[in-house]
């Protein structure tokens, strides 16, 4: 993956590379994490309604400010749809600026809202432009890595359709040696 991952800086690609922590999975942790990595002061890939309805949604995104104006006072599906929106459009136009790949290791330790909502990021954003692109698909890619015997867990079943349903490619490895790590 760290190979994998330099080649794409050395052409030009913006990467973001998370690893979720053990036995630590907040609720939309890792969608926090790609956020926050994504969103820069004085940058002008989300207006300020955008923010604050990100934010909202996201409450340990790290925001200059913090108050979110009525947006508090929705209903939780209505800041999730605004958020998520939201969210998939900042991936969308930072994807349109330079080539983005998200690297995701040790998705088994991921909370299953993130996992819901990458799983959503592959069917709106990368499977799209694979076939709009002729399989090319190289605006947004996404690397989701996790542990062979932890694939079953509940809360990774949107990932395990996609891998049904053939629409992701899936790289089986072996364990690495000491050496490998």
């Amino acid at each position: 993956l760290r190979e994998v991952l330099a080649l794409a800086r050395l052409k030009g690609m913006a990467v973001i590379e998370e690893v979720s922590p053990e036995h630590s999975r907040p609720v939309l942790d890792t969608v926090s994490r790609v956020a926050a990595r994504l969103i820069r002061p004085g940058d002008d890939l989300l207006s300020h309604a955008e923010i604050h309805q990100l934010g909202a949604w996201l409450p340990g995104l790290p925001l200059s400010d913090s108050s979110h104006d009525g947006l508090v006072t929705s209903t939780p599906e209505l800041l999730r749809a605004r958020g998520e929106r939201v969210f998939l459009e900042l991936l969308r136009r930072t994807a349109s600026r330079q080539p983005l790949v998200i690297a995701l290791d040790d998705a088994q330790w991921m909370d299953a809202e993130s996992v819901t909502v990458l799983g959503r990021v592959y069917r709106e954003l990368v499977a799209p432009r694979e076939e709009a692109a002729g399989d090319r698909g190289d605006a947004l890619a996404l690397i989701v890595s996790l542990r062979a015997e932890d694939r079953g867990a509940e809360h990774l079943k949107p990932l395990q359709k996609l891998i049904a349903a053939g629409t992701v490619a899936q790289i089986q490895l072996g364990a690495f040696t000491a050496e490998e790590t």
